[in-house]
């Protein structure tokens, strides 16, 4: 997936956050979002994506992160 496809789909994913007042599972999926926008723009081996993948690795969405 394209990295200008991935910055949408996080800001989708925030819109969705704000949408629906900030509910659990829509936090889950935004961190799971920006762990994809990170891993596209600055690679797996960056430790921001490392952050975000400790943060993802946890929630119903994990098995999402890869």
């Amino acid at each position: 997936m394209s990295v200008d496809q991935r910055i949408d789909d996080l800001i989708t994913a925030g819109w969705y956050v704000l949408d629906s007042d900030f509910e659990p599972a829509a936090l889950q999926h935004w961190r799971v979002q920006a762990f994809h926008c990170c891993d596209a723009l600055l690679g797996s081996d960056h430790v921001t994506t490392k952050h975000f993948e400790n943060l993802v690795s946890f929630g119903p969405w994990a098995e999402f992160t890869r």
